[in-house]
C-alpha cells in the first residue's frame, strides 16, 4: 500500500512537477525533496536522498523523480534507496525527431519504474536500461490552472512558447501570423494563470513542436476553450485527441493561414470544435488522471520494485555516472563533490570528476 510519497524536481513557475505534486496532495501525504524555490524551501539539486528518505519515520513508500527544464536537479543516493522510485522524463525524444537524448538516458537506469512523454522513445530507452520496461505516460493538464476565464476572445490567434533559437519555423509562422491577424504579445512570457488568460482571449491558438514531439501547449490549449490548430504529426496525438473531432492541424505555412482564416469566418464551427476538445481534455487528459497512472503501475508490477539497473552498479560506476549528469546539467557545485567523493573514495575516479568539473564550467559559462 502507498500512503506516503517523496517528490522531487528543479522547482519554477509552471514546471510539470508542481502539477503532480498537487495531484498527489490530494490523496497521500507528500513530501517535497526538490530545490528550493521563492519562499518555499528546498535541497540541494544533488541531495543525497539515500541519506534522507531512508532516515525518516516512517520512510516513504515511494520516490517520484520529475523532469526539470528550467532548474536542473539530480539527487544522490537513488540506487539505494530503500523504497521504489519513479522517473518521469519529459525530455525523452523519439530518434528520428534528431534531438539529443544523451543525457536522459544517462538518467534512466537510475529509476525501478520509467515513464517518458514521448511514446516513439520507449525502445531507445528500455534498451538503455537493459530492457526493463518503459511506459508512455503523456503530458497533461490541471484544470485549476489551465481553465477557461470566460474573457472575451480579442486575440485571432494566440501563443505562449519560446520563439528564438532552434524555434525558426515557429518564428516564420508566427511573423506571417502577426502580420495578418491580431495577437498577444507572443514575445514575452506568460506562466500559469496568465498563459490560460492568454488562451482564453484566444479564438485560435497556435503549436509547431521541436520534432513534432507531444508538447505541453497540445494539452494546456483545449481546457481553455480554444481552437488548437497544431502541425500534423503522427506522434500518438492521434491516439489521445481526434483530428477533425477535438483540435485540428497543418503541414505547411499557407495551410496554416488558410486554416486561420476558415475558422475566423465559421465561428460556430470553430467554437464547437473547441468545446469538444475542452471536454474531451478535461475527461481525459488531466494530471490527476496521470498521477493515479504511475501509482497503479507500481501497484500492478510489484515484481519490478528495487530492479533498476543502478541498483546492481559498484559504488565506483555509480560515481563516475554522477559526475557525467551533474556535468550535462551544469551543476557545478555537485561537480565539485564529486572530485571530493572521489578523492575521498575513489582515486581512480578523479581524472574523470576533474575534467567533467572543467566541462561543467564551460557549460555554465556558455549556457548560463
Amino acid at each position: 500500500m502507498i500512503k506516503h510519497i517523496a517528490i522531487g524536481f528543479g522547482d519554477f513557475v509552471g514546471t510539470t512537477g508542481q502539477y503532480f505534486e498537487r495531484s498527489f496532495n490530494r490523496d497521500y501525504q507528500v513530501t517535497y525533496v526538490g530545490t528550493p524555490w521563492k519562499d518555499r524551501p528546498g535541497y540541494a539539486p544533488d541531495e543525497d536522498l539515500a541519506d534522507l528518505l531512508n532516515s525518516m519515520s516512517p520512510k516513504p513508500d515511494l520516490f517520484v523523480y520529475i523532469d526539470s527544464g528550467s532548474v536542473h536537479y539530480f539527487p544522490r543516493g537513488l540506487e539505494k534507496l530503500e523504497m521504489p522510485t519513479i522517473g518521469y522524463l519529459i525530455d525523452a525524444y523519439p530518434p528520428e525527431t534528431g534531438l539529443s537524448n544523451k543525457m536522459r538516458l544517462r538518467l534512466a537506469p537510475f529509476f525501478d519504474y520509467l515513464f517518458v512523454a514521448n511514446a516513439g522513445c520507449i525502445d531507445l530507452y528500455s534498451s538503455g536500461r537493459d530492457n526493463m520496461p518503459v511506459r508512455w505516460l503523456p503530458l497533461a493538464c490541471d484544470p485549476e490552472v489551465q481553465k477557461d476565464h470566460q474573457l472575451e476572445r480579442i486575440y485571432d490567434v494566440g501563443f505562449v512558447g519560446s520563439t528564438g533559437g532552434p524555434y525558426d519555423e515557429r518564428g516564420q509562422a508566427l511573423n506571417l501570423l502577426s502580420s495578418k491577424y491580431t495577437m498577444n504579445d507572443f514575445s514575452r512570457p506568460y506562466y500559469g494563470d496568465d498563459m490560460a488568460r492568454v488562451y482564453s482571449q484566444s479564438k485560435i491558438v497556435f503549436n509547431i513542436t521541436l520534432g513534432r514531439i507531444l508538447n505541453m501547449r497540445i494539452f494546456e490549449v483545449p481546457p481553455c476553450g480554444a481552437l488548437l490548430l497544431t502541425k500534423r504529426a503522427n506522434n500518438g496525438q492521434n491516439e489521445l485527441f481526434r483530428e477533425g473531432d477535438h483540435f485540428d492541424t497543418f503541414e505547411t505555412l499557407e495551410e496554416l493561414d488558410e486554416k486561420v482564416a476558415y475558422y475566423l469566418a465559421h465561428p460556430a464551427e470553430r467554437e464547437a470544435l473547441a468545446r469538444a476538445g475542452q471536454d474531451w481534455a478535461l475527461q481525459n487528459h488531466t494530471y490527476q488522471q496521470r498521477a493515479e497512472s504511475m501509482i497503479q503501475t507500481v501497484l500492478d508490477n510489484p515484481q519490478e520494485k528495487l530492479t533498476a539497473p543502478a541498483r546492481k552498479w559498484t559504488d565506483e560506476q555509480v560515481l563516475r555516472e554522477y559526475t557525467v549528469v551533474h556535468s550535462m546539467l551544469r551543476l557545478v557545485d555537485a561537480s565539485f563533490t564529486n572530485v571530493t567523493l572521489a578523492r575521498r573514495h575513489h582515486p581512480q575516479v578523479v581524472r574523470q570528476a576533474v575534467w567533467e568539473l572543467t566541462k561543467a564550467l564551460g557549460r555554465r559559462a556558455k549556457y548560463g
